[in-house]
């Protein structure tokens, strides 16, 4: 068997007895999440395994091996670590959740309800309580707690029934259609829905108007003690000692119900309905004896009623040994205070932050613990201090002066007494600076503190005076209520749960701004038509208006669809398109102006639009235009790629061949009447020897291109002379704005002659070359007589800068 010992927060030890099957065992290996971690000496019987994160669940397994490398079967163990490196795991059943423990026992149900354990601590056996599935019948475990010497325990059916367990064997019986269920045992002592009962003796007293439904309404102490408020009206309050004695208190003027009663067998703590003509309703907690001797109430805090909403008093207020713990309600902060009693009657705060406080449990030397923003403080009364902190789940308790972590199937033991003497050091140049400041607020910002055993929090002065306290987790905190144009003088200072407090706290001054008039006027239109449509598509429309007026200014501007938010702009923006439209449909638009205060303009009059009827994406019409200029080996060409009569044009992917013995392509940039590259558009490029692929797409909801465009130029390199062909695929295509594609289904072809003015091959440009080209000037093409070996710029026509070309190489003697 597989077990685990000297579990901490970072490491654990797994131990085991020597495996036993016949054969020498040569070693054991050691698996952590089903990764070898450790093979160990055949005759070794522990391993601890270090460098473990706190508050984790491992899973670990063991082989042994034999010397002739057989393996014998998995043994396997599931544990999880401390939350800190106070805490010790005394016990852990991954197949069950513990349901009570004291010192010397553990009390823990198996998964399924229907078998109960007893754990002995001391020599670490178990003994089954009861086994629900030896009945044959779906019964199972209810509740389930230890009284002084044995356990009491409930069997859920087709009938309740309690039972008294001890020494091996039920001992008394309580039927559930008398008793009830079992709420509370505490020593000897038992509480059910309509009594209470000795379990030893199986003496049992009545307890008039009680019907519990849980333990909300009622205190058992440990010497049998009773109190408890009507679960019906809450009209009185009433006190049950375990001779069978009961006392009942009515309200007195002023105080119309009574709720929640705890009792520490000694005293009793409960609160009071009081009610104030012309006031609101108040909780006012009391205290007093329970053996009569002081029969004057006193009260220790007056709560709102809304505010004090806990069903459970428990988490309000304690009381243990005449110590008492209890919050109070700060109405001018909003928050709640925890505070100590002792019992000489001395208060102490045992809680800085802010945030409503849950009380976990209170110990008979007045230490508390106590929840708040998800965090769990030990606080004690006597010492003036914190003594533990911590952030694992679970809940706290107290037993024979040890403090023990409680998460369901794991019982850790505290450590408190350790001594810590080490205060919090800043380890910043500058850890604390203030940000967005305003006339009346401002935000501190800092850097953590070190500290060896954590920060537990951190306190806020403001001119020397403390004004809250934040978790040690938290890095920030907006000061508010201050005064414009007035200096202000913050220090922070960090805590640790010893209370230890860092020296030499940093501090930031600051001012605050002027004060700012409150802006209560909202902006206004101009007389006239405000909004105004252009550009109708059947998917489109633009949006224009007219300027608000605002005494601070308009801030933003809201468009409106439909009596629907559609978009927000910024106050210098008078116009909008609006996208994603259905064809032939009749939409609402309204706009309204904001400032910078919230106030909002009226709506402008509603404007109605009906978007045009849809046209399919007709097959793109595509060019390719050579730009004019004069070419000749080595020198470049520009070629165009332009959409002709384009509509919603929003994406392209062109395919393009050429000659790669006649030119070489060196660049391709995107044309401005398209987009710009990286900024409204986006483009790429594919290029291989006689090929470019080029596809370009718009940014952002915008309507595609319409009209007669540019789309890109391609630049070549002249390499030879004679004809080039440059062909656009019929699998060149086009998007709109839907996303609706369509190819160009038959091929674009621009045919080039790149040629020079020695039109005889004579191998010179003379005069004959001249009165060649002459005689073909005023050709266009189309007409007799032009050939465009003579149309030397590419312009389409044979005019005078081409004969002024070759006449330029005559003069200049070209060969």
């Amino acid at each position: 068997m597989l077990t685990v010992t000297h579990v901490t927060y970072n490491s654990v030890q797994l131990n085991w007895q020597p495996a036993k099957d016949g054969a020498e065992v040569d070693q054991y290996w050691v698996y952590q999440e089903n990764t070898l971690v450790a093979a160990l000496n055949g005759d070794t019987t522990y391993y601890e395994v270090k460098e473990l994160s706190p508050h984790s669940t491992y899973h670990f397994s063991l082989i042994a091996v034999n010397d002739d490398g057989s393996q014998s079967a998995t043994k396997d163990v599931t544990v999880t670590t401390a939350a800190n490196q106070d805490e010790t795991l005394l016990f852990n059943r991954f197949d069950g959740t513990i349901l009570d423990f004291d010192q010397h026992r553990i009390l823990w149900k198996q998964t399924g309800d229907q078998v109960l354990w007893l754990f002995n601590r001391a020599n670490q056996s178990q003994t089954m309580v009861h086994d629900a599935t030896m009945a044959g019948a779906p019964y199972t475990i209810g509740a389930a707690k230890l009284s002084a010497d044995g356990v009491v325990y409930s069997i859920l059916g087709k009938a309740v029934n309690t039972r008294y367990w001890k020494d091996g064997a039920d001992q008394r019986y309580w039927d559930g259609w008398e008793w009830g269920y079992l709420h509370e045992v505490n020593g000897n002592y038992a509480v059910f829905t309509f009594g209470a009962a000795d379990v030893t003796t199986g003496g049992s007293r009545t307890l008039p108007s009680s019907d519990f439904e849980n333990a909300y309404r009622f205190d058992l102490s440990y010497d049998g003690t009773v109190a408890y408020t009507d679960p019906t009206s809450e009209s009185s309050l009433y006190l049950s000692l375990p001779d069978g004695t009961l006392t009942t208190y009515d309200p007195s003027s002023n105080y119309q119900t009574y709720s929640g009663a705890l009792t520490d067998g000694k005293n009793m703590i409960y609160k009071v309905l009081k009610v104030d003509n012309g006031s609101d309703s108040m909780w006012s907690l009391r205290v007093r004896s329970t053996d009569q001797r002081i029969t004057e109430e006193t009260e220790l805090a007056l709560n709102p009623y809304a505010q004090d909403e806990f069903a459970d008093p428990r988490k309000s207020y304690r009381i243990s040994n005449g110590w008492i713990a209890y919050n109070k309600y700060n109405q001018d902060g909003d928050s709640w205070t925890l505070y100590v009693r002792s019992p000489e009657g001395e208060e102490k705060q045992a809680s800085f932050l802010s945030g409503h406080v849950n009380i976990e449990q209170l110990g008979p030397d007045g230490t508390v613990a106590y929840s708040i923003q998800n965090q769990t403080y030990l606080y004690s009364a006597p010492k003036g201090k914190l003594i533990h902190t911590s952030t694992g789940p679970g809940t706290f308790h107290y037993i024979d002066g040890t403090w023990y972590r409680l998460d369901g199937n794991s019982l850790f033991a505290v450590q408190t007494d350790h001594s810590d003497t080490t205060a919090p050091v800043w380890t910043a140049e500058n850890p604390l600076t203030v940000t967005d400041v305003t006339y009346m607020s401002a935000v501190l910002a800092w850097q953590p503190a070190a500290d060896t055993e954590g920060v537990t929090l951190y306190r806020i002065y403001q001119n020397d005076t403390p004004i809250d306290t934040v978790t040690g987790s938290v890095y920030s905190y907006e000061v508010d209520g201050l005064t414009p144009s007035t200096a202000y003088k913050f220090t922070l200072e960090a805590e640790d749960a010893a209370g230890n407090k860092s020296a030499n706290s940093p501090s930031v001054t600051v001012t605050t701004n002027a004060y700012a008039p409150v802006d209560s006027t909202a902006p206004v239109w101009p007389d006239g038509p405000v909004l105004t449509a252009a550009d109708v598509t059947y998917n489109s429309v633009q949006l224009n208006w007219q300027p608000a007026a605002d005494d601070m200014g308009v801030d933003s501007y809201e468009i409106y669809k439909d009596d629907s938010l559609l978009a927000s702009v910024s106050g210098s923006v008078y116009s909008y398109t609006a996208l994603g439209l259905f064809p032939e449909t009749a939409y609402g638009f309204a706009v309204q102006a904001k400032d910078a205060a919230g106030n909002a303009s009226l709506k402008s009059k509603v404007m109605s639009v009906t978007t045009s009827a849809y046209h399919p994406l007709p097959n793109p019409y595509m060019d390719l235009k050579v730009k004019p200029g004069f070419v000749q080996v080595g020198s470049t060409l520009d070629l165009v790629v332009k959409a002709e009569e384009a509509e919603d044009l929003y994406a392209f992917l062109a395919d393009m061949k050429y000659s790669p013995q006649q030119v070489k392509l060196k660049e391709v940039w995107l044309s401005p009447s398209f987009g710009t590259e990286g900024k409204d558009a986006v483009f790429s490029r594919k290029l291989q020897d006689g090929r470019a692929r080029l596809a370009g797409a718009l940014l952002g909801p915008v309507p595609g291109r319409s009209g007669s465009l540019q789309l890109m130029t391609i630049r070549f390199q002249v390499l030879a002379k004679g004809p080039v062909v440059f062909t656009l695929d019929p699998n060149t295509e086009v998007a709109d704005s839907q996303g609706q594609t369509r190819k160009l289904g038959t091929p674009v072809m621009l045919e080039l002659v790149i040629s020079d003015p020695d039109f005889d091959k004579d191998g010179k440009i003379g005069l004959s070359d001249l009165v060649l080209i002459s005689r073909h000037s005023g050709t266009s093409e189309g007409q007799p007589g032009y050939d465009k070996a003579y149309d030397l710029n590419f312009d389409r026509m044979i005019d005078s800068q081409d004969v002024q070309y070759v006449a330029g190489k005559v003069a200049a003697g070209s060969a």
